[in-house]
């Protein structure tokens, strides 16, 4: 049992969550999101996600618990990593909490044809195409940063 406060407390049961309604639909997206490839390429994500799932499947309804189990045995996802995300996992913890308060940051940041120092204000993390990146603004203009190329961060 635990302790809810919005608006005023309450106490919540184990089976508080069933009252989410969920369709076996929706817990099927839930289930396919959790273990996607964005999720699963970085190792703190990949356990939150584990554990997330892991709770909402133990608060399923009994009415709903079987039909999911079995669904899920037919929905596949494979995530693919194309290359070692090595000190991904690193950088995509130092970023977010510098990208979600929009700070200023300064990077050291090497592609394949050259090394430069960037200042820019961390704007948000995503994933195109097997990679993670940050955008930044850079004096008025948005630029795209690889998360596995950068190779120092420091606050300015």
């Amino acid at each position: 049992m635990s302790i809810y406060s919005d608006d005023g407390y309450k106490l919540l049961t184990a089976d508080s969550l069933s009252t989410l309604n969920l369709t076996l639909d929706e817990l099927l997206s839930l289930y396919v999101g959790l273990n996607s490839d964005p999720v699963q390429s970085v190792d703190h994500l990949s356990k939150s996600a584990k554990l997330a799932l892991s709770k909402l499947e133990s608060s399923m309804p009994e009415t709903i618990k079987a039909t999911y189990q079995k669904a899920k045995k037919h929905v596949m996802v494979r995530p693919e990593r194309k290359r070692s995300h090595q000190g991904v996992a690193f950088m995509f913890g130092l970023l977010s909490q510098a990208s979600w308060p929009e700070k200023k940051i300064k990077l050291r940041y090497a592609s394949p044809d050259s090394s430069e120092v960037i200042e820019l204000v961390a704007k948000a993390l995503l994933y195109k195409k097997g990679d993670w990146y940050l955008a930044g603004l850079t004096k008025k203009k948005i630029r795209y940063f690889r998360l596995d190329m950068i190779k120092e961060v420091s606050l300015p």
